[in-house]
């Protein structure tokens, strides 16, 4: 399970860019968020139920197939959820 910790999010056709640190990983792209919740909500089953799906990885100018734990990225998502993204979230994986 990976965790990607949002810094800022811009709305993109079909989907959403989302920039942040990877908290927990790897975070491999194809994989899908399922849950997304406030840095300040310790219980992980609060949240949102959210279904995105990772189609592009951008670090340091480069494109990834996958980020590892402490890099921060660029993250293209595509799906449902978009609009209950906002700075100072966690993203999890399913």
């Amino acid at each position: 399970m990976a965790e990607f910790g949002v810094h800022g999010v811009t709305s993109a056709e079909g989907g959403c860019i989302v920039i942040g640190r990877c908290y927990r990983g790897p975070l491999v792209r194809g994989e899908t968020f399922c849950r997304a919740k406030a840095v300040s909500e310790p219980d992980p089953r609060n949240g949102v139920t959210i279904h995105l799906t990772v189609e592009r990885i951008t670090a340091y100018k480069r494109l990834l197939d996958e980020l590892d734990e402490g890099i921060t990225a660029e993250l293209r998502l595509s799906g449902e959820g978009c609009e209950h993204l906002a700075a100072e979230m966690v993203l999890t994986t399913c």
